[in-house]
């Protein structure tokens, strides 16, 4: 049987509170991205190539900017490409590898798409208490 909330110790209610806050967020950060057609995964894979732009991104940073597995992020790289968010051409130093770079609808996407994600966040963290993210690993600065 669960323990009720106001019995439980003071971290495992901390704890609780952090996964619902979690979750709301994630939910409504599918939600805002949804309006452009991008997952949470393109999203983070937009961004990692838009902080290059307008360098190349090597596929592995965008792998790394997910935390998908090689496959499931090269088929989101495959989508973006179709999309015609992406150009995806053989590296110029190791042919091996792919190079990444946004192209102009893409980096406009990616702008609009970081705002939306952006307002989302300030809406739904902005209450939480500095101490509180500061002691998670997050910064307030």
């Amino acid at each position: 049987m669960p323990t009720a909330p106001e019995t439980q110790e003071p971290a495992v209610r901390t704890w609780h509170a952090l996964h619902t806050l979690h979750t709301r967020v994630q939910q409504a950060l599918t939600t805002a991205l949804r309006r452009y057609d991008l997952t949470l995964a393109d999203h983070a894979m937009l961004q990692a190539a838009h902080a290059l732009h307008p360098q190349p991104a090597h596929c592995l940073s965008l792998y790394a900017a997910t935390e998908l597995s090689t496959s499931a992020a090269s088929r989101r790289i495959t989508r973006l490409q179709t999309r015609g968010l992406i150009e995806c051409r053989p590296s110029r130093h190791d042919r091996r590898c792919v190079e990444t770079r946004l192209t102009d609808t893409g980096r406009t996407l990616a702008e609009r798409a970081r705002t939306a994600h952006d307002a989302v966040l300030t809406r739904l963290l902005e209450p939480v208490p500095a101490e509180l993210l500061t002691a998670a690993g997050g910064s307030t600065a």
